[in-house]
């Protein structure tokens, strides 16, 4: 794993709505056969700090995970929908992920990968989303 800048930029559009999104942290970046891992400490404290990691999957498929103050995963596959889970204060909160884009131009020294999908929570659309991650090494 080598130390890297990671830069995030992301829009979500509730339908009512629309929130942007910048963030930029210090992480560890990985490459090892099309799979890619990203790791930081996204800022927040909840409990504990929490820690993201990005995995970007040779198949295409990406996966965001949250650890410590505050628990989630989200799995998204292009054209493929997948439930997952988001904790909150009052519980554990099960979604729908509508994988709509992942496009994936990252390479050893770093690139960027580009996800789009959409919310859903009991069938009912809450949210799009597009998160653009840009890697330079640090």
């Amino acid at each position: 794993m080598k130390d890297v800048v990671i830069n995030i930029c992301g829009k979500i559009d509730d339908g009512h709505s629309v929130d942007n999104i910048e963030f930029a942290a210090v992480g560890r970046y990985e490459c090892d056969g099309g799979r890619y891992e990203l790791s930081y400490d996204d800022g927040q404290t909840v409990d504990a700090p929490v820690v993201s990691r990005i995995i970007i999957e040779s198949d295409g498929t990406a996966i965001i995970e949250r650890t410590g103050g505050i628990n989630s995963r989200l799995n998204i596959k292009e054209g493929c929908r997948t439930q997952s889970s988001y904790q909150i204060p009052e519980g554990e909160l099960l979604m729908g992920i509508n994988g709509i884009t992942v496009d994936n131009r990252l390479t050893q020294s770093g690139g960027q990968v580009r996800l789009c999908y959409s919310i859903d929570i009991n069938a009912a659309l809450q949210s799009k989303n597009e998160v653009l991650i840009t890697v330079k090494e640090a």
